[in-house]
């Protein structure tokens, strides 16, 4: 319980010294970027970005990566989450949060693993496809698509045969 009020305290104050710089510069509304902010200046710490992080979504952090890109300066914080993965930029002097995301990656590679086909259909498809037994199957990701390699013996040697994971496509076939 204290925990949830020493980060709600951080993140109050983050937005407070935020507002502060804001209103110090004279320009609320202004679209130019931040510019890269003053030596003096002091920068929050890897465990403040993770902390501010976590206030903004309930997860487990990843990992924390002290980044610069045109002169910001920002923490990205990685967070899973039972759906996916969030990455929430912390500005590395202010601890404000400059925008958040899903990587939802994860989360749809599971779910295109549950339509895959099942070895035994895969194998009865590469069987047929070349009239030999299978030695090796392996499962790839290639283009954002998953697909079966498939290595087989037959009477005239080895064979390749690559299979759409999901539809049962033979989309490459190699006699050796």
């Amino acid at each position: 319980m204290n925990t949830k009020y020493i980060i709600t305290g951080l993140v109050a104050a983050g937005l407070l010294v935020g507002g502060i710089s804001v209103a110090a510069s004279g320009n609320e509304t202004s679209t130019e970027p931040i510019q890269k902010a003053e030596q003096s200046e002091e920068r929050i710490s890897a465990k403040q970005a993770q902390e501010i992080a976590l206030a903004e979504v309930e997860g487990t952090i990843d990992h924390v990566d002290l980044e610069e890109d045109d002169g910001r300066v920002f923490y990205e914080v990685e967070v899973k989450v039972n759906d996916g993965e969030y990455e929430i930029y912390i500005d590395a002097f202010s601890g404000k949060v400059l925008f958040s995301e899903v990587d939802r990656d994860d989360v749809e590679r599971k779910q295109a693993t549950n339509d895959l086909l099942t070895h035994d259909e895969v194998i009865a498809i590469a069987e047929k496809a070349v009239n030999g037994t299978v030695k090796e199957l392996e499962l790839d990701e290639d283009d954002n698509r998953y697909e079966y390699e498939v290595e087989l013996r037959t009477e005239n040697g080895e064979a390749e045969v690559v299979i759409d994971a999901v539809t049962g496509d033979i989309f490459e076939k190699e006699l050796d």
